[in-house]
C-alpha cells in the first residue's frame, strides 16, 4: 500500500470528498433546494467533485482538453450522473465555477446550455477488476475513510492508526483543497452539512 501510495504521490492529483451517511439519512435535502435527481450519496459525492473538476478548468486555455470520469461499475447510479453532466442544475453553478466566472462579461456564449464543459458528456463505468485505475482510485478511498473514521473509531488491529496516518500524509499535498468557495450559497451549506467531522479538507 505505501508503494502504491507513493506513485500517486508522486504523480496524481486526488479530488476528494468525504461525507458522513448518518449525517446524509438525517439531512432534509429540500431545505437545501438539493435537485430531486436522486437521493442517493453516491450522486450527491459524485456532483461535489465533478463540480470540483469543472471549477478548476472552468477558465483554463480552450486547447487543454476534456476532462474524461471513469468510474467503478454502478450501472443505477451512472446514468443518473451521465445525465446530470449533460444537463446540470444551475444549483451547481457556485461550487462548479468561479465567481469571477459567474459575472455576465466573463461567461462564453450559451454556456447555461453546456455547464459542465471541461468534462466529457459521457462518462466511463469499469468494474474495478478490469481496470488498474479504478483499483488505485478504490486504494485512495479506502486510505481517506480508514483515516477519518480512527479518528474516533478503536482499531482493528495495533498500529492501524499510525499505518493510515501515514498514508494519510503522503496524499495530502496532492489533495486539491476546496479554495475560495461562495459560503452563502445553498450548495456550500448544504455539502458542508454532510462532511464527517474531522476531514482535514472540510468546508
Amino acid at each position: 500500500m505505501h508503494a502504491v501510495v507513493d506513485e500517486i504521490a508522486t504523480s496524481s492529483k486526488v479530488y476528494a470528498s468525504a461525507m458522513s451517511f448518518g449525517k446524509f439519512k438525517a439531512t432534509d435535502h429540500k431545505a437545501f433546494g438539493y435537485p430531486d435527481v436522486s437521493h442517493s450519496y453516491w450522486i450527491a459525492n459524485a456532483m461535489f467533485v465533478l463540480s470540483h473538476v469543472q471549477r478548476e478548468h472552468c477558465d483554463d486555455p480552450k486547447n487543454k482538453g476534456n476532462c474524461v470520469i471513469v468510474v467503478d461499475d454502478n450501472k443505477v447510479e451512472h446514468a443518473n450522473m451521465a445525465e446530470l453532466i449533460f444537463q446540470p442544475d444551475p444549483w451547481f453553478d457556485d461550487l462548479a465555477f468561479k465567481a469571477a466566472f459567474l459575472k455576465a462579461k466573463r461567461r462564453p456564449k450559451n454556456w447555461e446550455t453546456r455547464r459542465f464543459d471541461q468534462i466529457v458528456n459521457t462518462p466511463f463505468a469499469i468494474k474495478s477488476e478490469h481496470a488498474s485505475t479504478i483499483l488505485v482510485a478504490d486504494l485512495v478511498a479506502f486510505v481517506l475513510r480508514r483515516y477519518i473514521e480512527l479518528k474516533a473509531d478503536d482499531e482493528a488491529f495495533k498500529g492501524e492508526k499510525d499505518f493510515f496516518e501515514a498514508l494519510f500524509a503522503k496524499l495530502k499535498p496532492v489533495i486539491k483543497p476546496h479554495k475560495n468557495l461562495q459560503k452563502k450559497t445553498q450548495a456550500y451549506g448544504y455539502y458542508q452539512s454532510l462532511q464527517p467531522d474531522g476531514w482535514d479538507f472540510a468546508l
